[in-house]
């Protein structure tokens, strides 16, 4: 029996495996519950919803956000999830904080008639994760592990593009023809693209061969040489911005479509 229980034991030691720790899961919260300071941040002062939130670790507070322009807009004169661009046709917007849930409201223009004032509460698609203000309109969110070492900017725009040449941030890409259809051209935006985006300029689809990255705070942009987003050609970050990146020696290798993230503490969608 002693010899049994010591071969059992040998045999456990070489294939016998310890379950593994379960890290404590981030939970959602409300972000009237989480955050103070809630406030709107870019894209005509409207297009981030940002606030100082608990990070589940005592008193710590990160600032994080998401970006709203991307997720609302106005049906007829109603705010609505699933849409895009709602501070086109919406003014005097503000939080209201009824102390239970956050909600966005304001006076939007409906297609015919007056003004309407319309209220959205955006805590049916947007929690806090451990300080992390997140939408799951795009699927349950993927929380941070840690927080961004870099500071939420006070102006989130930035700009992408070039050719054989690249220029600074808002600058014309191609000798001062930056809307000219013949060059490589340029592109700006002020929140994350996390679809395939076409590079263009007014529209007018071009391929970049070689690209800059500029503009405020810290971003991350990946560039596809083929429209689907299947074919990765490079990855450019904090210490690539405002920097020159030729794709290939012989420029022959360009960049048909990019997706970009915040590498702040900002939601990627």
């Amino acid at each position: 029996m002693k010899f049994l229980s010591l071969l059992q034991t040998l045999l456990c030691l070489t294939s016998c495996t310890a379950s593994p720790t379960k890290l404590p899961r981030a939970t959602a919260s409300t972000i009237s519950s989480q955050c103070t300071n809630i406030r709107f941040q870019g894209q005509y002062g409207i297009g981030w919803l940002v606030g100082d939130c608990l990070t589940g670790s005592g008193t710590e507070r990160i600032t994080s956000g998401t970006y709203l322009w991307n997720k609302i807009g106005n049906i007829d004169g109603t705010l609505a999830w699933g849409s895009d661009a709602y501070g086109d046709t919406c003014y005097e917007c503000k939080f209201l904080n009824g102390g239970l849930s956050l909600s966005l409201n304001c006076q939007c223009k409906p297609h015919t008639g007056t003004w309407n004032n319309s209220t959205l509460i955006l805590e049916e698609h947007i929690a806090v994760y451990s300080g992390h203000i997140l939408s799951d309109l795009g699927g349950p969110p993927t929380v941070p592990t840690i927080p961004s070492p870099y500071p939420f900017p006070s102006d989130s725009r930035y700009s992408w593009g070039g050719n054989s040449t690249c220029a600074g941030p808002y600058a014309y890409w191609c000798d001062g023809k930056r809307f000219n259809e013949s060059c490589s051209g340029g592109d700006a935006s002020s929140g994350p693209l996390p679809y395939c985006y076409r590079t263009n300029i007014i529209n007018i689809p071009v391929d970049i061969s070689a690209m800059t990255l500029s503009g405020g705070g810290a971003w991350e942009l990946t560039a596809y040489e083929d429209e689907a987003c299947t074919k990765k050609i490079a990855v450019l970050g904090k210490e690539d911005m405002d920097k020159c990146r030729i794709f290939s020696e012989d420029w022959s290798v360009k960049a048909r479509a990019v997706r970009t993230r915040p590498l702040f503490n900002g939601d990627p969608n």
